[in-house]
């Protein structure tokens, strides 16, 4: 199956099948050749995707953008698939950075068929939430010494950790940007932390292998992605610096925050007040305090307002009936 990673994007990687990803990968190769310096993992992957806040230098690049029909995680997994195949590797033993190894710069003058499982590249929830411990784990010790997170554990070296489960303290060492200094301070946390994803996976593969029904409990990741979220929105990021930090859509940061609004962990409206346009939220909360049925749909095509906007519309207005109701009790 040949694949420019553009056509039919919502069914290219889904099922039990294998995809031929060698025109991504000319492209993402390609497009690392023309920098004037390697750049970090998380910035390729934010120039491939098309991310609206990399510099006009960067927009400017061939290969701009060549993902965004996708999700963010479908350009991340292109990478760690080509870091496993050998296609491109660290700078250097601090791997801040990434660069086409020469094996790749061959493939690159001479593309040959790259078949992988498409599971390879599509979400993987156990990967993602133990991406998002280990992430907790980073951040936490940034906080602690002072450091930004990307020089606790950068792009390249969460990936390393993420697909080659280190579990011994000797293969960790063998992580590249995982020194001695990182792995005294944290490798207890982070060996604990994939040897519990580890033990969940063996233990989901023998209950599939016995036919013993089993419930996939999806609480955790979102519970630890919450908290992130609310620590962030506390913290006075905006929205999208929330997004690409943690490499999810702005909506479903929306979600997350309408979220924890509604668990009284925060409070949107003054944020509300002060980020949306005055003249948009008055059509929008005029809307649903006259609607029988809140629904985002009905407003977007009566409005034309986008669909986060919207909800924070709607969260607004709730938040204004649920007191006008307290005072009438």
């Amino acid at each position: 199956m040949k694949n420019s990673s553009k056509a039919n994007p919502k069914e290219l990687f889904k099922g039990n099948k294998q995809v031929d990803i060698q025109d991504a990968c000319v492209e993402i190769l390609k497009t690392m050749t023309t920098y004037e310096k390697p750049q970090g993992l998380r910035n390729n992957v934010r120039i491939l995707s098309g991310d609206p806040t990399v510099g006009e230098d960067w927009q400017a690049l061939e290969g701009f953008g060549y993902f965004k029909d996708h999700a963010w995680g479908i350009c991340r997994n292109h990478f760690s698939v080509m870091i496993n195949l050998g296609l491109i590797e660290a700078t250097d033993k601090f791997a801040q950075t990434i660069k086409p190894s020469v094996q790749g710069m061959a493939f690159l003058e001479k593309p040959t068929e790259t078949m992988v499982w498409a599971s390879k590249i599509r979400y993987n929830r156990g990967r993602a939430q133990l991406e998002v411990t280990l992430r907790r784990i980073r951040d936490e010790f940034a906080t602690e010494t002072g450091q930004p997170p990307y020089k606790i554990i950068p792009g390249y070296t969460m990936d390393r950790l993420l697909w080659e489960l280190p579990d011994t303290e000797a293969k960790l060492r063998k992580i590249p940007g995982m020194d001695l200094f990182r792995a005294d301070n944290l490798g207890v946390e982070i060996l604990q932390a994939i040897a519990d994803h580890i033990h969940e996976k063996e233990e989901i593969k023998a209950k599939m292998a016995s036919g013993e029904p089993f419930e996939r409990v999806s609480s955790p990741i979102q519970e630890e992605r919450a908290a992130v979220v609310s620590r962030y929105f506390k913290e006075g990021w905006n929205v999208g610096e929330i997004a690409r930090e943690m490499e999810l859509k702005e909506s479903t940061i929306y979600n997350y925050l309408e979220k924890l609004h509604q668990e009284g962990v925060i409070d949107m409206r003054p944020w509300i007040e002060e980020n949306v346009d005055s003249k948009v939220l008055y059509k929008g909360a005029e809307f649903f305090r006259q609607a029988e049925t809140p629904e985002l749909k009905a407003a977007f095509q009566v409005l034309g307002i986008d669909y986060n906007t919207l909800k924070l519309c709607r969260l607004y207005v709730a938040e204004h009936r649920r007191e006008e109701m307290q005072i009438a009790v």
